[in-house]
């Protein structure tokens, strides 16, 4: 089906372009081919035809181009069935009762097309989606600042309210690397991915049920996840949450935050590092029988070995889970013999390659080492 687009150009000539959309199979998504047909007069606004030949005169393309408009619809109807299943509509205008069909618009914009904000418009004109009119990109930019940090605040309230019931939450923070160098929060630190980039970091909290994101924070790529532990559980007690429960990796593991999380009556569950003495004692205390059967518990399809017992901590109780992943264990080992033959062979046959293994003689304890040997 064809529809005629009206394009101003800076230099304030209106083109018309003869639009024919058509599906994509390889890319699957909807294309249009676009034919320039004439511009329209600066005084009599008639449409003047260029030299190609058509059999559709100037004043029906007019009023064509006035009955008809082409959108795709497709993102739309998935999207509001999302939107209205997840109550997003429903809190978005609550919180924003001037602004949320815009801020759907660009969730809807985001979800299905996955780029910058500043390509909005022109997607916008071609979609349908809740706000129904065509948002420029000044009107974007307007729309963000008066989303602020209080408004955020009182979303995710609201959000948490209606969304998590009962149990748990998910804590989690990732890295995401830059080559920004505008924007403040964008600094060095550990990066998560290897990556020899500067970073942002985002922290991210879900509910264990609806596996919704409950809330979400941005915080200088320079931050180290620990210390943003207690910033977050107040960031929590600020959303109303009955029962908070984290669970968290091992990344988040410091005496001071479990003590903090003792002090706040928080229930959670936390990874520690073999590099801790509770950690090390409990592997030692239960290596021996502990690939028993009265110790076999099948996760989420995994076989594992685990135990656990009651224990205090500076007083409080809490329970110490010691699991034993006999696959993972085998792996990992099959994986250092390798790398331990590789070395020991370069460090026999005197190879340059035996300073990249950086393994001291002592390593090889039981084994000749020839004098050669770097």
């Amino acid at each position: 089906m064809a529809s005629y687009v009206y394009v101003k150009n800076p230099n304030g000539t209106t083109y018309v372009y003869e639009n024919i959309s058509y599906w994509d199979k390889k890319e699957k998504s909807t294309k249009h081919r676009r034919k320039c047909f004439g511009k329209v007069d600066l005084y009599t606004k008639q449409i003047n035809p260029t030299g190609r030949k058509t059999d559709i005169k100037p004043d029906d393309a007019l009023q064509k181009s006035e009955r008809c408009r082409v959108l795709t619809i497709g993102p739309a109807l998935l999207l509001d069935k999302a939107a209205a299943q997840t109550k997003l509509a429903r809190v978005l205008r609550l919180i924003f009762p001037e602004d949320y069909e815009q801020i759907l618009m660009c969730a809807y914009y985001l979800a299905s097309e996955g780029k910058a904000l500043c390509h909005a418009e022109q997607w916008s004109s071609r979609n349908r989606h809740p706000y129904g009119e065509k948002l420029p990109d000044q009107r974007v930019s307007e729309l963000l600042d008066r989303i602020t940090p209080s408004k955020q605040q009182d979303f995710f309230s609201r959000w948490a309210d209606i969304n998590h019931d009962s149990g748990y939450f998910a804590l989690d923070i990732t890295s995401v690397s830059s080559y920004s160098e505008m924007i403040d929060f964008v600094r060095r630190g550990y990066n998560r991915d290897g990556d020899d980039l500067a970073q942002i970091n985002l922290l991210m909290i879900t509910s264990e049920n609806t596996h919704l994101p409950i809330y979400y924070q941005i915080l200088s790529g320079s931050i180290k996840d620990v210390s943003t532990l207690k910033e977050s559980v107040g960031n929590l007690k600020l959303l109303s949450t009955k029962a908070v429960r984290f669970i968290m990796d091992k990344g988040f593991y410091s005496e001071s935050n479990v003590d903090a999380l003792y002090d706040g009556r928080y229930k959670f569950s936390i990874g520690m590092p073999f590099t801790t003495s509770v950690a090390g004692n409990a592997v030692k205390e239960n290596r021996n029988g502990m690939d028993s059967h009265h110790s076999l518990i099948c996760v989420d399809g995994d076989d594992v070995y685990a135990t656990t017992r009651l224990i205090k901590w500076k007083g409080h109780r809490c329970y110490q889970h010691v699991y034993f992943d006999s696959l993972k264990a085998e792996l990992g080992n099959r994986k250092f013999t390798h790398r331990l033959k590789e070395c020991y062979g370069a460090l026999c046959s005197g190879s340059e390659k035996s300073g990249e293994c950086i393994i001291h003689k002592q390593i090889f304890h039981g084994y000749r080492i020839p004098k050669t040997a770097a």
